[in-house]
């Protein structure tokens, strides 16, 4: 919009001032929960799923599926936006750390073969 900055400006302005960017981020996180407020809005809202044709009360297969397409985009860009809060969380945690360690558990060794298994590791290790 003319008198506005540009983009570049305001890349500048964030870079020069800290508190500036934190201020900016934390609009922008807003607004992902405005966006997420409207993907329940545009779900909730079932005023037009139906249409008379010919007196006939049918369903608007077409306006369910635009409302869902819009709800779709929304989340993707949610996703790519602040993917933290909104993306898919995968769990990639497989053991060894703090409060998780990684556990072997034979299956068709003996308790004393294990013990003994145990010993020449700490042995190895030591």
């Amino acid at each position: 919009m003319p008198g506005m900055p540009s983009t570049q400006a305001i890349r500048n302005w964030r870079k020069a001032d800290p508190d500036f960017d934190k201020e900016i981020e934390a609009a922008r996180l807003e607004g992902c929960d405005v966006i997420a407020e409207s993907c329940l809005a545009i779900a909730d809202d079932g005023t037009n799923d139906y249409i008379d044709v010919d007196g006939v009360r049918k369903v608007d297969t077409d306006h369910i599926q635009r409302s869902k397409l819009r709800v779709d985009i929304r989340m993707r860009l949610l996703e790519k936006m602040h993917p933290r809060k909104y993306g898919a969380k995968v769990d990639v945690n497989h053991g060894g750390q703090e409060g998780n360690p990684i556990r072997l558990i034979p299956s068709n060794i003996s308790v004393e073969e294990a013990a003994q298994m145990y010993q020449d590791m700490i042995k190895q290790i030591s």
